[in-house]
């Protein structure tokens, strides 16, 4: 990995489907990052110093404690590499972020002294328009062949999922012995108790996205979520229509909670 932090900046984002990506920013310059520029396996001065990369990451409290107890393991077993950590709370704070990426490679400047970066598939899918993350291969990280190559299709190989975790429903086991197990199931159960379900934001975390993204494929053949032709979203009318409807029976009427954590039925 030292190797390729060398030329090449490796970046972070997280994709809303319940799982988090690796994504890499090709810079037009290498000095702009102390990551870049310095071999720990080659010779000289460098090899005495460990090289260091900035890490920038957002997402919930869950995401920070996953860090900050990953990355002193992996010092640990690295001495050569020292990782600096900025934790960014999930939502429009991290926005700056991307545009700090994006206007330092406008600039000739790299990627503004960033590193390492995790944010959300906008995030990705915005970089790939605008060429800001690199393209990956198989041939300097051989784990890539563990990666469903279609999830890799679906970002262009900008980014690599590196966690699964979601709430997929939460619900008061003692007030409710036998909650929903298929989507039409939970549907249904959500029109007969108004104002007992609710599930967050889509934009402030992956549960509500997901949730949101399922009811849209709801009656769609399963390969068309990896469909990306714009002819597919002339197909998403009915599962619209769908949510439109739910908002007269979830929390408040149309009350959509911040942050992932939210998706439950109420009691």
């Amino acid at each position: 990995m030292i190797r390729s932090i060398k030329k090449k900046l490796i970046l972070s984002a997280a994709i809303v489907l319940t799982f988090s990506l690796l994504a890499g920013c090709g810079g037009s310059k290498e000095t702009d990052s102390p990551a870049q520029g310095r071999d720990a396996s080659s010779g000289g001065s460098a090899s005495q110093e460990p090289v260091k990369f900035n890490f920038y990451f957002t997402g919930s409290q869950n995401v920070k404690d996953l860090w900050d107890t990953l990355v002193p393991m992996f010092e640990q077993q690295n001495d050569k590499v020292k990782v600096e950590l900025v934790y960014i709370p999930s939502g429009t704070g991290a926005e700056p972020t991307y545009d700090r990426i994006l206007a330092a490679k406008q600039a000739g400047k790299g990627s503004g002294g960033i590193d390492l970066y995790e944010d959300g598939i906008v995030a990705v899918t915005q970089g790939v328009k605008d060429d800001v993350w690199e393209t990956l291969d198989e041939e300097r990280i051989p784990n890539l062949a563990n990666v469903n190559a279609q999830t890799m299709n679906d970002v262009s190989y900008r980014a690599i999922p590196y966690r699964s975790s979601a709430v997929v429903l939460a619900y008061d086991s003692a007030k409710i012995a036998s909650p929903p197990t298929t989507l039409d199931e939970l549907l249904e159960w959500i029109r007969q108790h108004p104002g007992k379900f609710a599930y967050n934001d889509p934009s402030t975390g992956g549960s509500g996205s997901s949730f949101v993204q399922t009811v849209i494929y709801k009656d769609l053949p399963e390969e068309e979520i990896h469909n990306s032709d714009p002819s597919v979203m002339e197909k998403w009318d009915s599962g619209f229509e769908t949510l439109k409807e739910l908002g007269a029976y979830v929390y408040g009427k149309g009350i959509y909670p911040k942050k992932t954590r939210v998706r439950s039925i109420c009691s």
